[in-house]
Parts: C-alpha cells; structure tokens; sequence
C-alpha cells in the first residue's frame, strides 16, 4: 500500500510539470501573438490591403450591374471588408506608428552629398 507522504510527491511532480508545460505554452502563445501583429502592421501588408481594396473597387466598377452575379459580388464584398479591417486594425495599432517613427528618425540619408 502506498503512503500518503509517496502521494503527495507524485502529486507535487505532476503540478510542477503541469506548471512548466503551462508557462511553455503561454511563451510560444505570446510569440505567436507577437509575430502575427508584427505580420498585421507591417507597412507591407498595409500597402497589399490598400491596394487590394483598390482593384477590388476598380474591377467592381467596370462592369455593368446587371451582368454581376450574386457569388461574385459577395467574394468582393467579402475581400473588401476584410482588407479595410485590417488595415483599421493596423491604423488603431499605436505599436505601428512608434515603429514607423523609430523607422524615419533611425534611416540614412544615402542621398545626401557633401557639397563641393
């Protein structure tokens, strides 16, 4: 028979890697996290949504409204409203603007020649 003293040790090492398992999950959760709202306000992304919403308006507006079919319309419908969400969800983002600026104060000036 087991004693108790051997139950609680078991119990005591199972809490401890339930613990370590749980704090390596929330780690790789926060750097997952991280990573995708990097990905969503980068300026890449933010030109690829402007430019989609863009064409996806243009393309809209060449055909005539009575040849456009239900599906068609809901995919464009469905595209544009995701690329204006996020690009709302990147403007909101304060972390996009302090990059931008750490960006702009932090580039070299290539351009710039000593005058002669």
């Amino acid at each position: 028979m087991r004693k108790l003293r051997d139950l609680d040790e078991e119990i005591a090492r199972a809490e401890r890697r339930l613990e370590t398992r749980r704090d390596a999950l929330s780690d790789s959760l926060y750097g997952a996290r991280l990573c995708a709202r990097r990905a969503m306000s980068a300026p890449k992304t933010l030109l690829g949504a402007l430019a989609l919403g863009f064409m996806i308006d243009r393309l809209g507006r060449l055909r005539s409204r009575g040849t456009r079919t239900a599906h068609r319309a809901g995919i464009a419908g469905l595209l544009a409203g995701l690329g204006a969400a996020a690009l709302r969800g990147a403007i909101a983002n304060p972390g996009l603007w302090q990059a931008l600026e750490s960006r702009w104060r932090g580039r070299q000036h290539p351009l710039r020649t000593r005058s002669l």
